[in-house]
């Protein structure tokens, strides 16, 4: 028997009015220990939903809960010890990162703005759990785009909410630290049962993290499902492929197209096999089954040559990766 949702919404509408409707009939459920992906294209409404769900903005029509409580009914206060929120910002603020964290425990504050030891405790554990905890005094003003985006992370999290609602909370963090920043926040959502819904546009983040992914798609079509599922259904393909842009069904990464070039037969299998095919769409090049260019791709990087170019009858043995695509720009050039 599944949990009672964290968050709630019930044929729910999204938009600016009823002549700008973004998205309808939505039915969705956060359920404790969840991290939801919200993905779609530029201008669908993933910002508008996202604020809809955090009663920033009225919906159309529909309900929405957090847990037996419609939010309608909730003052802004109780909403903010159900739910934190993250949006992009341009962060200038002369303060230091701890006094801006502290800001996420006000909804806790007694009546003179004062907050508690346990308030404290729940800042120190923010800060560390975002890899700040040694941030205390540095001063805002002098942060890098990733480190304020880190902080504004803690500030959220210190709010001890069950649910967070984050809109682009990668953007200016770099690689590492974006799989280690969704690491987290997934820890965080299970060993608390507490639930996030993210927007990205980092669609391989989404497929190595995501317990769901929630799609919104122009029109106002909307798909959800496990990574896998959507991947092998053909459902990712549809809303994000392109004639530049392919969706790979093996992996979910969206791979780039090249149409016109010329065609190469790749042999072999294993890890090289398949940085050689990257390698060749990269370098204008189509992969395909019968062709009179052949690469044989041996399984390991042991021994002299692990690549050989067969071109009609010639064939010749290739060193590394950047000698075969040198060597067939001069023979079969893209």
């Amino acid at each position: 028997m599944l949990p009672s949702p964290l968050l709630s919404a019930r044929n729910l509408a999204i938009g600016f009015s009823p002549k700008q409707t973004l998205a309808r009939d939505l039915s969705l459920d956060l359920l404790p220990g969840e991290i939801i992906f919200l993905l779609g294209r530029n201008g669908v409404g993933k910002s508008t939903l996202l604020r809809t769900l955090a009663g920033l903005r009225a919906p159309l029509s529909g309900t929405i809960s957090y847990g037996s409580q419609e939010i309608e009914s909730l003052s802004a206060k109780a909403k903010a010890k159900y739910r934190a929120v993250l949006f992009p910002t341009q962060l200038k603020s002369p303060t230091r990162v701890r006094e801006l964290v502290s800001l996420g425990r006000l909804p806790y504050a007694d009546w003179s703005g004062q907050i508690s030891r346990h308030d404290q405790e729940e800042i120190d554990r923010s800060l560390l759990a975002v890899g700040c905890g040694d941030w205390n005094d540095r001063w805002v003003d002098q942060l890098s785009d990733g480190e304020k985006q880190r902080v504004l992370l803690a500030k959220t999290i210190a709010q001890g909410t069950s649910i967070l609602l984050l809109d682009e909370p990668t953007a200016f963090i770099d690689l590492p630290q974006r799989m280690e920043l969704a690491k987290v926040l997934k820890r965080w959502a299970r060993q608390a049962g507490r639930g996030v819904i993210l927007s990205t546009h980092d669609l391989d983040l989404a497929m190595a993290t995501a317990d769901q992914i929630w799609i919104l798609e122009s029109g106002g079509s909307w798909t959800s499902g496990i990574p896998e599922e959507l991947a092998m259904s053909g459902t990712l393909g549809r809303v994000f492929e392109s004639p530049e842009a392919t969706i790979d069904r093996a992996t979910g990464r969206l791979i780039w197209c090249q149409t016109g070039g010329p065609t190469v037969t790749v042999i072999g299998h294993g890890p090289w096999h398949d940085w050689t095919i990257r390698a060749l769409i990269r370098a204008g090049y189509q992969i395909h089954d019968r062709s009179e260019v052949v690469i044989r791709v041996g399984s390991s990087l042991e021994g002299a040559s692990p690549w050989s170019l067969s071109i009609g009858l010639q064939t010749e043995d290739i060193r590394s990766l950047a000698e075969l695509l040198r060597v067939l720009n001069q023979k079969h050039p893209a």
